[in-house]
């Protein structure tokens, strides 16, 4: 019996011997379709209008969510993934997904999530994965991150094109999304389970507080700031 073999068998005997069988993750995808309205999103390219009329562009567009929680209403029984902090960056697709691994088995009618980072993981910018600085979503001149970045540009009227910057973070703009699933999700061994979250960014600029760009189109902090992290708490939609 050569090497190799003699390793397959030890191998398959400690595992007999542990009583074990490798475990298969209990998985949820959790797919962000990004729209502007009714339209897929088109980074550089698409013009749009947003509800006060300003035509713009997306160049970039990132945010966090952390604190993923799964819930069953009915039987009062939650799941609560630990050291829960996902970077959702646009790049060469409108959809970005995000794996929740080794859930609790069971049914789930409703999702839980917040933008951005929490005060704990807010308070230093040391950390690794997708909170590692490197990821361009951390201040250069500030601890902490930004929960939300988009960039781009605007076309005032009979005016040369504008820079578009929003740069959102801060504790007191860390808010928390409650979705209800139109479906309950089945969670079981060695299955994936998908929710699909419409993120329409137009309703960044506009509900509850309309953004005119002409005023607001430079926005790292202040009220400004509070009047986006109050329109992205509106920004998402279970589609199935």
């Amino acid at each position: 019996m050569n090497i190799k073999k003699l390793f397959i068998v030890a191998m398959f005997c400690l595992a007999a011997c542990n009583g074990k069988e490798t475990a298969v993750s209990n998985q949820v995808q959790l797919n962000f379709m990004m729209q502007v309205g009714t339209e897929s999103l088109q980074l550089n390219s698409t013009k749009y209008s947003n509800a006060n009329g300003d035509i713009y562009t997306i160049e970039k567009f990132a945010f966090y969510i952390s604190n993923v929680i799964l819930r069953n209403k009915a039987k009062n029984i939650s799941y609560t993934e630990p050291i829960s902090y996902h970077l959702v960056r646009i790049e060469n697709t409108n959809t970005v997904s995000i794996s929740i691994p080794a859930v609790i088995a069971n049914n789930y009618d409703e999702l839980q999530f917040s933008i951005g980072v929490d005060s704990k993981a807010n308070a230093s910018i040391d950390k690794l994965g997708d909170l590692d600085p490197a990821n361009g979503m951390a201040w250069d001149w500030n601890t902490g991150y930004k929960f939300l970045s988009l960039e781009g540009r605007y076309f005032p009227t009979n005016a040369p094109a504008k820079g578009l910057l929003m740069h959102i973070g801060e504790n007191e703009n860390y808010k928390t999304i409650t979705l209800s699933l139109n479906k309950p999700i089945e969670v079981a061994t060695g299955k994936t389970s998908t929710i699909t979250i419409q993120t329409d960014i137009a309703q960044l600029f506009k509900s509850p507080n309309l953004i005119n760009f002409a005023n607001t189109n430079q926005v790292m902090g202040g009220e400004d700031a509070k009047k986006i992290a109050q329109n992205y708490t509106t920004m998402f939609r279970v589609s199935n």
